[in-house]
């Protein structure tokens, strides 16, 4: 077992988050996080490796920095691990899974990238995923979140602009016959759902021909 890791207070101006890490936490959890650390003064330290003189690369713990500094931390005590980019990629894919949530394009593209350095079989020995969840997590390479979520608010507004319009009006009851009868005739020639929004809308068109207007008129 490899014993070259140590303990070192460092400051957090020198210390980077890995461009690979998958991991993010929500802003509740996050919070929740700040208020632990705040009220104990303790935390699990963050795992580092170290880049070059003064530079640190964050292996585990990006949270937990995040939110010291929110705190107002200049430092934080961290555990250094001299490892190599292989490693530092199957750090990310193993550690990280303990706190957040990965996001499904980046746990893809840091699979990717793994799979670089080893074949499935021997990932699926090494992560917490099988080989056939692996394959299937590969696909997601590429996957565009932003783009993903403006596609289901483009979607979500087209099936709101297709929703029926509700209309909702009264008359006096005296009048309501004429308004019945004028529905129930314009509707017998009518099929399908709704004849009743359908023979509004023909009483309506009617209307604005006799009228000479046409709808959207003013």
């Amino acid at each position: 077992m490899k014993t070259d890791e140590k303990l070192v207070n460092i400051p957090l101006s020198q210390i980077e988050p890995h461009p690979s890490n998958p991991n993010l936490m929500s802003q509740p959890l996050r919070d929740k996080l700040a208020e632990n650390i705040s009220r104990s003064g303790r935390y699990p330290p963050p795992v580092v490796r170290p880049l070059s003189p003064g530079r640190y690369q964050l292996l585990d713990g990006e949270q937990r920095c995040y939110v010291l500094r929110d705190l107002g931390e200049t430092s934080a005590w961290c555990l250094v691990w001299p490892c190599s980019d292989e490693d530092a990629l199957i750090l990310l894919a193993t550690l990280n899974r303990l706190q957040g949530d990965d996001v499904p394009g980046r746990r893809a593209q840091l699979l990717s990238e793994l799979s670089a350095y080893e074949s499935l079989a021997e990932l699926a020995r090494l992560l917490p995923e099988e080989e056939a969840e692996l394959e299937q997590q590969l696909t997601n390479v590429g996957f565009d979140l932003e783009a993903e979520i403006s596609r289901l608010a483009e979607q979500a507004q087209r099936a709101e602009d297709e929703l029926p319009v509700l209309f909702s009006f009264a008359v006096p009851r005296d009048e309501a016959a004429v308004v019945e009868a004028a529905l129930d005739l314009a509707m017998s020639g009518l099929e399908g759902t709704n004849r009743r929004g359908q023979s509004l809308r023909l009483l309506a068109e009617s209307y604005l021909e006799r009228e000479g207007r046409r709808a959207g008129d003013r």
